[in-house]
């Protein structure tokens, strides 16, 4: 819709926090 719609120079950025990979995770948490 932004590339469609918007200003052609527009910057566009995906970010994602991996939710789904906390079986993954590197570091521990800590409470």
């Amino acid at each position: 819709e932004l590339q469609k719609h918007g200003s052609p120079e527009i910057v566009m950025a995906l970010v994602g926090n991996k939710a789904d990979l906390h079986e993954n995770r590197a570091v521990t948490v800590e409470v």
